[in-house]
């Protein structure tokens, strides 16, 4: 306004251009100023009035984070993402080609890097890959099922085995066993893989000092271990004089001292081999029965494939066709389930199709061949034959007379690798909370197709894997710990507790580096071992009483402080 009254007051003796030129030149200011003030004149000699300020009126997206609406639609549309799949692309895309657009934006260009401070401010971190409770897992109603099973079997041990004095709490004390009751030992195995130039990432030095490191990790190196509360050393390993009356015997006769056992596999000629079920079992029982005789051993395993492979004779639908013959396993006899509704209970049944059969039998060409689904169905009265004059062949029928088909869409899903999803700006179909194809809870099938029914017949479903049969012809249990619950078995921070000491004294060389592992592997006192298990059984006690996930990390903490609640 100042500057114009300057332009009418020199307009009175000079030209529009010379008038704002020397008001621009007077206020230091250079030739836009000058056009800005003749526009500006130009519209106060045509409206008597001061042209309106424009200031603010340009789309500006500085103030989206105050938009209720649109910030609605982001926090829904970040709710369908799986858990660690967002980035500020993904949200940036969405913004560019979705919602700003909905809303009426003229402007609907935004920064990846403007997008990429909004995701703080939404509560969401930056968060590196650690290993801790698998939360995402732990809402899946198998893995639910499983947890309750589980904490129900530790229950019911918890009479037999040794507890905590309440006035002493690190010192075990005996359970009180009925007449025909034997003391049961809780065993919690692992295995565990950490490499020669597995060292610290973090290191003190001067601005201008480095240290050169090696691009690869090293040799691996594999160990697998059992823990327990009632020994000293807080390990299966023999006592000294347990050790000393070993020595007397020959060496043929020997057992090892302890039941941990290192490898180092690299899949060259003359190094170890990869663990498999065969190592694991070379970890005899005779040595943890010679440890602690007379008690009930209680071995706890996680559920790695290697803990549940079945034996080579193992009634598998898995490892079945539908028909007769072909490449599939020799299984072994079985008995028919005493719940067959035919009457068929307690019945012995061949898997395999006897080595001579008449010539006039229609399996002729099988002999000594598996039988398939089909067959061992049609023996057990579950499924009948019967010709189709439409396809002119033979179709398969079920108790009710419906059609029964050898393996349905719904099971061939399930055995098969699912596919990666296909997450895109804009698509809202994948929500983090629909339940994946192998946590849906199907028990409710029976008869949906013939694999699944011969699944679901008893002596199938009691399968058990070749560890759990070893350990209970042995007189022992055998309990497998529930998915993603890693903090259910102790020997998990036991493993950290020796990584940690590894990784302070690697040097990268592997020859040391095994010397190395074994001492931190006898470094840790038994003291702190059962220290690990009291924490294994506070989440136990804590997953009891109905807290999951967060809740039950922060509840099973020991707050020393005077604020503590």
């Amino acid at each position: 306004y100042a500057a114009l009254v300057q332009f009418y007051k020199h307009r009175q003796q000079h030209g529009r251009l010379e008038s704002a030129q020397f008001v621009s030149e007077a206020l230091a200011r250079g030739p836009y100023f000058a056009k800005t003030l003749r526009t500006h004149a130009r519209y106060f000699e045509s409206n008597q009035s001061l042209r309106p300020s424009r200031y603010g009126y340009k789309a500006r997206l500085s103030g989206l984070m105050n938009d209720e609406k649109v910030m609605e639609d982001v926090k829904a549309w970040l709710r369908t993402l799986k858990v660690g799949t967002i980035t500020p692309q993904l949200l940036c895309d969405r913004l560019q080609t979705v919602i700003l657009p909905t809303h009426g934006f003229r402007k609907t260009t935004i920064s990846v890097r403007h997008v990429q401070r909004w995701l703080p401010r939404l509560g969401y971190q930056r968060r590196a890959h650690m290993k801790g409770i698998y939360w995402d897992g732990h809402e899946r109603s198998d893995v639910q099922k499983r947890r309750k099973a589980y904490i129900n079997e530790l229950e019911d041990l918890s009479r037999l085995v040794h507890n905590d004095d309440p006035n002493a709490p690190m010192v075990p004390v005996a359970p009180t066993l009925g007449p025909d009751q034997k003391e049961h030992v809780l065993l919690f195995h692992d295995e565990m893989a950490i490499h020669a130039n597995d060292c610290r990432k973090h290191y003190w030095a001067l601005p201008t000092e480095t240290v050169l490191r090696k691009k690869d990790q090293g040799r691996l190196m594999m160990v697998s271990e059992f823990i327990t509360s009632v020994t000293s050393s807080g390990r299966l390993v023999m006592s000294e004089d347990q050790w000393q009356k070993q020595l007397e015997l020959p060496e043929e006769q020997r057992l090892p001292r302890e039941a941990r056992v290192i490898i180092y596999p690299s899949g060259k000629p003359g190094t170890d081999d990869y663990w498999n079920m065969k190592q694991m079992i070379s970890q005899t029982i005779k040595l943890a029965e010679y440890i602690l005789p007379g008690k009930v051993l209680v071995f706890i395993f996680d559920n790695s494939s290697a803990h549940n492979s079945m034996p080579p004779d193992a009634l598998h639908v898995l490892r079945m066709n539908i028909g007769p013959g072909g490449a599939q396993s020799h299984m072994r006899d079985t008995l028919i389930p005493s719940d067959n509704p035919n009457g068929l209970g307690g019945t012995a049944q061949a898997m395999q199709f006897p080595e001579s059969l008449p010539e006039n039998d229609p399996h002729k060409e099988f002999e000594g061949k598996p039988k398939g689904i089909r067959r061992v169905l049609e023996e057990r009265g579950l499924v009948s034959l019967e010709r189709d004059p439409k396809k002119r062949g033979i179709k398969v029928l079920n108790q009710a007379g419906d059609r029964i088909i050898g393996q349905c869409k719904m099971c061939k899903d399930k055995k098969a690798r699912k596919p990666p999803p296909d997450i895109n700006a804009n698509s809202l179909e994948l929500n983090a909370n629909t339940p994946s194809e192998s946590e849906s809870d199907d028990e409710g099938r029976v008869d949906c197709c013939m694999s699944r029914m011969l699944s679901q017949q008893g002596d199938f479903k009691g399968q058990m894997s070749m560890l759990e049969q070893v350990i209970t012809n042995a007189g022992h249990q055998c309990i497998f710990l529930p998915k993603f619950h890693c903090e259910l078995n102790p020997i998990e921070y036991y493993w950290g507790w020796v990584k940690r000491r590894f990784r302070e004294r690697c040097n990268g060389q592997f020859d040391a580096s095994k010397k190395l592992l074994t001492d931190s592997l006898d470094a840790c006192p038994g003291e702190v071992i059962r220290r690990f298990i009291r924490r294994a059984d506070r989440y136990a006690s804590v997953y009891r009483l109905g807290a999951t996930g967060p809740l039950a990390d922060f509840a099973v903490r020991k707050y020393r402080s005077h604020r503590a609640v």
